[in-house]
């Protein structure tokens, strides 16, 4: 399938307008910046979309996709290329497999549990519902504030900030943490 098609599958009808640069947000448009032809940029932001194509995860050259705040509950596969993904302030109970993103931001979701998360940069699941923090490795910035915990229990030796304020603890396990240099544990 094309990128248009895929494009105007996402769209919907919505107007889509192009980007200037990777990091533009739009609201209740489609924002898109291509290089050579390719789509690289998705900024779908307040867009109040229901859904997305199954066919997203044929953009081959997207690298940063913007969702947030909207009214999706699930997602399709994304694409490898994908190293940027934004789907905060949506419904979302589960995430898909992911690919080897820098980014993850899906705060104030659903999600009850994450499975491991491998080399992402910085990870954002503050205001879910999860019971435990997801199992990671090679995470530097881990936010799981706001989310029922209890316990937390991390041995990530890549974490260099961790944020767990709001997350009803009652106890915490770290075990080898040699490049943690800000921990913030409020209101627990």
């Amino acid at each position: 399938m094309r990128d248009t098609d895929i494009l105007d599958q996402l769209a919907g009808g919505r107007p889509i307008v192009h980007l200037s640069h990777p990091r533009q947000r739009t609201s209740g448009e489609i924002g898109v910046l291509r290089h050579d032809g390719a789509i690289t940029a998705i900024c779908a932001h307040r867009a109040d979309l229901p859904h997305l194509p199954a066919s997203l995860s044929e953009l081959t050259a997207l690298q940063r996709l913007d969702l947030g705040n909207n009214r999706l509950a699930e997602l399709p596969p994304l694409p490898p290329s994908l190293r940027e993904l934004y789907v905060h302030d949506n419904h979302l109970i589960r995430l898909p497999r992911l690919p080897r993103l820098h980014v993850l931001d899906a705060n104030r979701n659903r999600l009850t549990e994450v499975s491991a998360i491998r080399d992402v940069s910085f990870v954002y699941l503050a205001g879910n519902h999860l019971t435990a923090p997801p199992d990671t490795s090679g995470v530097r910035y881990l936010n799981v504030g706001d989310n029922p915990l209890g316990d937390l229990g991390v041995t990530d030796a890549a974490v260099e900030e961790l944020r767990a304020e709001h997350a009803e603890l009652t106890s915490v396990r770290f075990e080898g943490l040699p490049e943690l240099r800000e921990l913030s544990l409020r209101n627990n």
